[in-house]
């Protein structure tokens, strides 16, 4: 499966390719309507990350009315994924995710924190256990600290 934004056109060019299944995110349910006109075989509410970086978070109702707003549009003969807001506390992603599969949704996904830097750019860790003996770190001593025995 092709996970790509919602747009008709990339649809269209992802099914010329070859014969794999296309799934759209968006969080404009309206938008939907033209992708599955274009051949998109699954929609999703998802992909919050570039949200998140604009200060931008999803509540619980907000998520789940976008879902019944996407049934409404699209009915239920399209397959519909949903991603529950990791900014959710743990018990309300769960009371959601129950609300959400009631409205209709087929795959109910969960996210983790996204993380400022790629994995690449990030340092290595830093231990704050001064007997910390892992090759990135230095020996204690070399950091000015008494190791305790």
């Amino acid at each position: 499966m092709v996970d790509i934004a919602c747009d008709p056109e990339l649809v269209k060019l992802s099914k010329s390719i070859g014969n794999v299944p296309v799934c759209v995110s968006s969080v404009e349910p309206e938008e939907f309507l033209a992708a599955v006109a274009a051949g998109a075989d699954m929609v999703e509410i998802g992909n919050y990350d570039s949200f998140y970086f604009e200060g931008r978070i999803f509540s619980a109702e907000e998520v789940l009315g976008l879902t019944v707003r996407t049934r409404e549009i699209l009915g239920a003969g399209v397959p519909l994924s949903v991603t529950v807001p990791h900014t959710l506390p743990l018990d309300e992603q769960v009371s959601l995710a129950m609300e959400l599969e009631a409205a209709g949704a087929h795959v109910i996904q969960t996210e983790v924190q996204p993380s400022p830097l790629p994995a690449l750019l990030r340092p290595p860790p830093i231990h704050t256990v001064p007997t910390c003996q892992c090759s990135p770190c230095p020996p204690p001593a070399a950091l000015g600290q008494e190791t305790r025995e």
